[in-house]
C-alpha cells in the first residue's frame, strides 16, 4: 500500500518476478505526482499484464501487453507506466469533452514523457526529448501539420501532433507562466473539473484563473493553429564599428 492509495499487479507467473519493480515505481510516482497535482482520483491502482500487445488506461488501472511487461526495467522509463497512472487524472479523473479535441495525451506526455526527467533532476533527458519533437515537427509538410486542438477529431491531427506536440505546447505554457504557476494551475484544473467533460476552452480558463495572465493569444497560435513560427529574418544591417550584425 502507499498511504490511502493500493498498489496492486495481476501477472502471470512467468514475469511474477518482475511485479515488485513495477509496484515499486508506480509508488514513487504517486510520491512525485500527488504534491504536484493533487489526491490521487482513485483508492486502487491495478497494473494488470493483458495477453495481447496494449498499453492502455482505463479509470484506476492499466493494462499492459506481455512483451512491455517483459522490458522492464526499459518500460519504466518516461512515457511507459507513469503516462497510464497519470491518465487517472487526465483523461480518466478529468474527462475529455468528445467534440472538443483530445488534450489529454498532450497534458499526460507533459506530465510523464517530458518532465519526469526534469523532476528526477536528468535535464539532458528532458532537453533532448524537447529537441527530438521539435526537428519532427521541422519536417512536418503543411498539410500534416493539423492544429493541436483537432486530435481525436475525424480528420484531425496525429498521433504525433497529439501526444509529442502536444507536450511542448504545455511546456511553453509552463516557460509562460512559470513552473510553479504550472503545477499550481494543474492542481487547480484535476481540483475543480475533477469528474466533468473538458475541452481546451475549459483549460484555457483554467490556466487564466490559475495564473492571473490573459492567455488567449498563447492557445490561438499554439492549439487551434497550426505551423511552426517563421524565424526568417526580414531585415538585417551590420554595424561595421562595433562588427555586428
Amino acid at each position: 500500500e502507499h498511504g490511502p492509495v493500493e498498489i496492486v499487479m495481476h501477472v502471470p507467473e512467468t514475469h511474477s518476478r518482475l511485479a515488485g519493480m513495477y509496484l515499486s515505481a508506480a509508488a514513487s510516482y504517486l510520491d512525485l505526482y500527488v504534491p504536484r497535482l493533487g489526491a490521487f482520483p482513485y483508492r486502487r491502482f491495478s497494473i494488470v499484464e493483458n495477453f495481447f500487445s496494449s498499453g492502455f488506461a482505463f479509470p484506476g488501472f492499466t493494462v499492459l501487453g506481455p512483451r512491455v511487461v517483459a522490458m522492464a526495467p526499459r518500460s519504466l522509463a518516461p512515457g511507459y507506466l507513469d503516462h497510464e497512472l497519470l491518465h487517472c487524472w487526465w483523461g480518466n479523473g478529468v474527462y475529455v469533452e468528445p467534440a472538443g479535441g483530445n488534450w489529454c495525451e498532450a497534458l499526460t506526455s507533459y506530465c510523464a514523457n517530458l518532465m519526469r526527467s526534469v523532476l528526477e533532476g536528468d535535464d539532458e533527458r528532458a532537453q533532448g526529448y524537447r529537441r527530438s519533437i521539435l526537428e519532427r515537427l521541422s519536417q512536418l509538410t503543411d498539410d500534416r501539420n493539423k492544429p493541436l486542438a483537432t486530435f481525436g477529431l475525424d480528420e484531425g491531427a496525429s498521433r504525433f501532433i497529439g501526444y509529442p506536440k502536444g507536450a511542448v505546447v504545455f511546456a511553453q505554457l509552463a516557460r509562460t507562466i512559470g513552473s510553479a504557476g504550472m503545477w499550481y494551475a494543474l492542481r487547480n484544473l484535476a481540483a475543480t473539473r475533477m469528474g466533468r467533460y473538458t475541452g481546451w476552452d475549459d483549460i484555457e480558463s483554467a490556466f487564466e484563473r490559475a495564473s492571473g495572465e490573459e492567455l488567449d493569444a498563447l492557445f490561438e497560435y499554439w492549439v487551434h493553429g497550426s505551423g511552426l513560427p517563421d524565424l526568417s529574418p526580414t531585415s538585417a544591417r551590420w554595424d561595421a564599428g562595433a562588427s555586428e550584425l
